[in-house]
């Protein structure tokens, strides 16, 4: 009996052995391939040799990756932190997962982490800035490139972040400095030129931020984002038709984009052009039929030309949308005047558009604007007292 048992033991030690050595000998395959997909298929079989491999799954969350398999990797990485819940540079891989696909709370909280068990490894602070900008937390970010900044060569990417922070932080003067500084270390990016005219359209210096617009443009022909801007900073200046032409180049590179038909049927209106202003809310809505200011935008251009029923229609879709909306109340109080001459009706959407907030009271005098919506009973005592005290 005493024997058998020998024998046994003997025999499950001898297996345990072999198991480790094989999750060991996948394990250093796996470090030897250059191949993500053959590396992916070494760490699998450590992994199933030796499920608690902590090695193991984190590089086979860096052959996932590099491979764009993110979520993978974060399942990975995750398996990780559960074996070993104080490593920061467990937290830290998978945070720059969750960069990847933008999840910056999660990116944050784990950078916090990784910070907290090993609060020396500058990288960690540089990678929290970047989630801590797209969160809009500039002081913080600031102060966490600073810490990196002072030990480690400054890169272009670093004043980029810096400049962009400045700019969140309404100091146009220093998020300058800090972008000029990232386009004399490579005058070909187009980011740098991006945030230099963003932050000069801040300031509404408009024609600086269109030279800066056109720079980032002529450096990446496909940045969709500076043509926007740039059609609103040509739009601003009354050059509605470079505006339209930046805008159309926008919709033909991203033709299912709701916004940009939405922002080039705004600038058909500055020019009167109210079929085409129709048709672009149209196709907005197509795209997204859950944007209130669509349907008003539409609503109005049928009331200018004269469709009431269905400018009606649309203002109606636009309150259902956003009961605490202002535009579509007032629009649809000059619909039951102007179309219908129904007092009762223009004083209580005039009123509730009043009560939610609509400041712009001088427009309902201005023929240029919604006065024309208004014409005679504005410059009556009643509409005037209703105006003033709500």
């Amino acid at each position: 009996m005493r024997l058998l048992t020998s024998l046994l033991l003997i025999l499950f030690l001898s297996t345990a052995g072999f198991a480790e050595k094989s999750a060991s000998y996948w394990y250093k395959q796996g470090k030897k391939s250059q191949d993500a997909n053959l590396q992916i298929k070494y760490f699998s079989n450590a992994i199933k040799e030796n499920p608690n491999f902590v090695g193991a799954y984190h590089r086979r969350g860096d052959a996932y990756r590099s491979k764009n398999y993110i979520t993978k990797a974060i399942e990975d990485y995750s398996k990780t932190i559960e074996l070993r819940p104080k490593d920061a540079f467990r937290y830290y891989a998978r945070a720059l997962s969750y960069l990847d696909l933008k999840k910056y709370n999660l990116a944050l909280d784990d950078l916090n982490k990784a910070v907290k068990y090993k609060p020396d490894f500058l990288d960690f602070y540089y990678n929290r800035a970047i989630a801590q900008v797209e969160l809009e937390k500039y002081k913080p970010a600031l102060k966490d490139l600073n810490r990196w900044g002072k030990k480690k060569p400054k890169i272009y990417q670093f004043y980029i972040l810096e400049g962009r922070a400045f700019l969140g932080l309404q100091e146009p003067k220093k998020a300058l400095e800090s972008l000029n500084s990232a386009t004399n270390m490579d005058e070909n990016a187009s980011t740098a030129y991006f945030y230099i005219a963003n932050t000069y359209k801040t300031q509404n210096m408009y024609d600086e931020a269109i030279s800066n617009f056109s720079k980032a443009i002529n450096r990446d022909a496909k940045n969709t984002k500076a043509y926007v801007l740039r059609a609103e900073c040509y739009k601003e200046i009354k050059m509605y038709n470079q505006a339209v032409k930046d805008l159309s180049f926008t919709i033909s590179q991203n033709p299912k984009m709701s916004t940009y038909y939405y922002k080039r049927g705004l600038v058909y209106t500055y020019t009167n052009h109210w079929q085409a202003a129709i048709k672009d809310f149209g196709s907005a809505i197509s795209h997204n039929k859950n944007r209130y200011e669509y349907y008003n935008a539409r609503g109005y251009s049928y009331l200018k030309l004269k469709q009431g029923e269905k400018a009606k229609k649309d203002l109606l879709a636009s309150i259902k949308l956003s009961p605490n909306s202002t535009n579509p109340y007032i629009n649809l109080a000059g619909y039951y005047w102007t179309y219908k001459k129904d007092k009762t009706k223009l004083y209580n959407y005039l009123q509730t558009g009043l009560e939610n907030g609509f400041e712009n009271k001088d427009f309902l005098y201005d023929e240029t604007k919604y006065g024309w919506l208004f014409k005679d009973i504005n410059t009556t005592s009643e509409f005037r007292v209703l105006v003033s005290n709500t």
